[in-house]
Parts: C-alpha cells; structure tokens; sequence
C-alpha cells in the first residue's frame, strides 16, 4: 500500500476516517467546505507534485491529510495546523502518525531538545517546528510533505500568514468587507452542518458571541449555548442574557471545588492528556470537564457539533496594541527589532520570572529571530513579525489544541474565526484599524447581528468571586501599599500564588495542588494556571 521506506500509522480513532480505492490511501480528520471527500480522494489520487501548491491554496477548512500513493506518500495541515501530524525517522524508513506519544514510544525516542524544552517552559509551548525530541518532526501551519522512494522527504510550504503584506484602504471600506466575509464564512459552516445541532460555549466577551449573533442573523435555529465555572461569575450572567435575547437554549455548568479536584485526579482525566499530548505545549484542559457533564446529561444531541470563538482576539489585533501604540518614529531598525521580540517575550515567554535570565532570554530571541521569515522593514509593519510568531506558535501549538477537548468525547468541531478567509481578510489590515480592535468591535456594533451588540450586554467586565476572597484579599492588598512601589510588585506576586488558586472562575488552577502553587513564590509565576501545568508535563516527559 506505501511506497518503500514509508509507513502511516495513523488510526481511525480520535476523529479520523480510513479510505482505501484502487491501491490508494487517505487519511482525513477535520472539515473542507468545498470538496467532499470523495471528490478530495479523487483529486489527491492523481494529482501531480507540481501541482500541490496550487491545488491546496483552494482547499477551505480545517483539516489533516495523508494520502498513500504507489509512487508519493503526502501529508498535509491547514493553514492553522489546527490537527497535527508528526513523522520520524526510524531505521531505514519514514513513519508518520498523528499521535506524538505513539510515534515516540514505537520508535523509541529519548534524546530531548533542549532549546524546545526551555521554550515550553517559559510560555506553554515550543518554538516553529520544534518539539520537545530532537528526533520528533511536525508539520507547522500551511505546509505539506512529500515522501518518494529514498528520496530525502520535501517540505512545501504552500500558504504562509503575512500580516506585513497590508493594503491600505479606507476603515468604513474594510469594515463592510468584514462584515460581508464574516456572514460568507457562517454561511459555509451552516452548509456544513447539515442542520445538526450547534453547541457554543458562549462567554462575555466578543469572539463567541460574534458566532452566536451571526447564526441567529443568518437564522439558524438548532443552536444551544452553556457557560461554566464559579456561580457568580460575570462571564455566566451575561451569556445567559445574551442566549435569551437570541432565543437559544441556555445552560449553565456550575463548578465546584471538589468536584473539579476529583475529576483531575481521575483516570479520565490522565486520558485526555495521554490523548492530546502534541509534545509541542502543554494539553489545554479549558471546559474540558464540562463536555463530560453535557455528554452526560443528554442535553445536547449525541452528533452535535461545537462552535468557540478561538481566536477573534488574537487575528483582530488585540495582542499587538501595545506594539502598535509604541512609537517607533526615531528608532533604528535595529532598535526596533529588540522592541518587537522583547514585546513578545514579554507577552508570552514569561511564564516564571526566575527564568528569564540573560542566557535564557538570548536563547528565546535567537530562537524567534530564526523562525520569521521577514526582516525589519518599515514601522507600519513591525507589527506583522509579532502576529506571525505568534500565529505559527502560540495559536496553532496551544490555543487551538483546546479542540482536542471535544474530539476526546467523540464530538465534531468548527473554527469559523480561522477560516482561510479569515487569514486572507486580515493579513492585509493596516495596523491603526487592528489597533485595540478597533475595525473588528466597529463591526460588530455597526451590524448589530441580533440585537446583543449594545450597551446593556458589557464585553469583558469581571467580578471577583467567591465573595469570602474580596474582604481579605483588600485587607492584604492595603498592608502592601504601605510600602510603595516595592510593596505593589510583591502584592502582585502574593495576589498570584496566594488568592489566584482561589479566584480562577475556569477552576484551571485546581489541577494543581494549592500548596504547591504556594511554595513557589520565588520563581515569581505568572498569573495563569500555565507554568505549573508546563512544570508537571515536562515532568512527565522526563520520566519516560
């Protein structure tokens, strides 16, 4: 079935379909809007090398791809390599799978990368093609690539994110071309429904409401929405208003703290990390807990589909404000090179202050510099280098893993705000329109897609829960402020390993036992439940 050297070990498990015709393979898992499958064996059965580039740059959706040829072996990821798959060599033969535990295990991997691993140490996750063996090989966002015969394999790179190519035209131009994109991908994603039932995990914020206001608008009805977390919280109060104005059905998952402690003690739970693990970042665990309870329950059907809002935020521009509200005017090249890779460190390779270290920050930008494929040109474009690292590191790698959640209990998914429109829309931004989102919320309020775009409805307000924390949590907060400045950078310290474990509405932090959230203060985590998840996969890593 494979051509010499080269072996597939993909399983049909875990969302992935097995075609076999006329001595021709196909692995797929995710979605294409635009072909079936069918018509995606038929292409891919007789499609020439020198036609890959081309022919992929039309395919629209999020997907994985092996195709077992007599003559080629072709392995694919979408723009957002939003499903993973990672091949080694082994012996005298190539062997690609989907699962990275698996391969390691099947090939014996031990020899770690070590770059990788203090890179997933101070943010979550590693850097470009890296994973944390140096033996283990992955495809990053928008490549493909080709086995033949003894040939050395060759990577394609077919669709490349490239906020720097902008064009620049009015903001009232791009704000009706958003609105009209935005309704042509729902539309699609309705199309490929096939009047299942949507299931949203809807919150406060915009990215998950632009999803459920746009399916009500275009006048989808099969439509439920839940949130979660501690009862109280600001996020649930306003997505039960939402829901209600739309006229969808509503639920609310409450969380406790015992029960979240159990289920991360549980047998279930060192499953999922067994099953997600891309030995690229850290398993992101975000609901997973309530997909359980909403599978138990039978509230939502057994063939529901979930639709997030990952990642509006990120593609709208809200984590390069900073960047771009810096000004660069009489800066060298050179000077504003260092602003951007010490904004993203900043950002996002922060994890534990006790790491950041000359020697380990020199390690991190070195790291970054090789990745981007562009150099420092004009300021308006500095901005890209950041959207770009970000993009092919932290999204694809950490955020969007998040879908693995719904995969693990048998349950299909949609990425709308990934879509290839979506990448094609926005690359071309000029920066002042991504400035604080600005295009995006104007949108958003402009169209007003049923009635939840007002001012009644706040976008991203919080309240402190459980209420026990507030009186206690001030009183230490006013010893602090008695001594300055020095005692607001310790309270800030204190807030995280003291009060956070408390006050996480998500219940994250209850994966990890508060005391040792505790004890360590003085390697000055951030204020995420992410450096003790990294600490504990390495761990587990590092045992095998």
């Amino acid at each position: 079935m494979h051509i010499q050297n080269t072996s597939v070990s993909i399983k049909e498990n875990g969302g992935w379909n097995i075609y076999t015709q006329n001595e021709v393979r196909l692995y797929v898992k995710g979605y294409v809007c635009n072909k079936s499958f069918n018509e995606l064996f038929h292409d891919l059965m007789y499609l020439k090398k020198n036609e890959l580039r081309d022919y992929l740059n039309l395919l629209d959706g999020c997907f994985a791809l092996v195709v077992e040829r007599a003559d080629l072996v072709i392995a694919i990821v979408d723009p957002v390599c939003s499903i993973p798959l990672f091949y080694v060599s082994y012996g005298n033969r190539w062997i690609i799978d989907s699962h990275a535990p698996s391969l390691i295990k099947s090939t014996r991997i031990t020899q770690l990368n070590y770059d990788a691993v203090l890179a997933l140490k101070m943010s979550g996750y590693t850097i470009n093609k890296d994973t944390i063996y140096n033996e283990l090989k992955t495809l990053t966002s928008g490549e493909c690539i080709v086995f033949e015969g003894n040939k050395t394999p060759k990577i394609l790179q077919y669709f490349q994110y490239q906020p720097w190519n902008i064009i620049n035209n009015t903001k009232d131009f791009y704000r009706k071309e958003l609105a009209i994109v935005t309704l042509n991908i729902l539309r699609k994603v309705i199309k490929s429904l096939n009047d299942r039932q949507v299931v949203i995990p809807l919150s406060a914020g915009n990215d998950s409401r632009l999803i459920a206001s746009g399916l009500k608008h275009l006048g989808y009805e099969n439509v439920k929405c839940y949130s979660y977390g501690i009862k109280g919280n600001f996020e649930s109060k306003i997505a039960e208003k939402i829901a209600g104005e739309l006229g969808y059905d509503y639920k609310f998952i409450p969380f406790t703290m015992n029960m979240e402690k159990r289920f991360y003690k549980s047998k279930e739970f060192q499953e999922f990390l067994e099953f997600s693990d891309n030995c690229m970042a850290v398993p992101a665990i975000q609901s997973l807990s309530t997909i359980k309870y909403l599978k138990k329950s039978g509230w939502i059907d057994n063939d529901a589909i979930f639709i997030n809002g990952n990642s509006g935020d990120f593609i709208s521009g809200a984590h390069v404000s900073v960047l771009i509200n810096t000004n660069y005017e009489d800066k060298s090249k050179k000077e504003r090179e260092e602003s951007i890779y010490e904004e993203i460190i900043r950002k996002h390779y922060s994890l534990w202050g006790d790491l950041k270290t000359e020697l380990n920050l020199n390690n991190i930008k070195q790291q970054l510099i090789n990745e981007t494929p562009i150099k420092v040109t004009t300021s308006d474009k500095d901005h890209g280098i950041y959207e770009y690292s970000e993009l092919i590191n932290r999204q694809s790698k950490h955020v969007i893993n998040n879908q693995r959640v719904y995969e693990f209990y048998g349950y299909e998914w949609r990425l709308p705000l990934w879509d290839i429109e979506y990448l094609r829309f926005w690359e071309k931004i000029p920066a002042q329109f991504k400035k604080n989102q600005t295009l995006y919320e104007e949108m958003l309020v402009n169209e007003n897609w049923g009635g939840v775009w007002v001012d009644n409805m706040p976008i991203n307000k919080k309240n402190l829960r459980p209420l026990w924390v507030i009186p206690v949590r001030f009183i230490f907060k006013l010893f602090f402020s008695l001594f300055g400045k020095k005692g607001k950078t310790v309270w800030h310290q204190f807030d995280t390993n003291i009060f956070y474990y408390w006050t996480d509405v998500t219940f994250k932090m209850k994966s990890i036992p508060y005391i040792e959230v505790v004890l360590s203060f003085n390697k000055r985590p951030r204020k995420v439940e992410t450096p003790w998840l990294s600490q504990k996969y390495l761990s587990k890593h590092f045992s095998r």
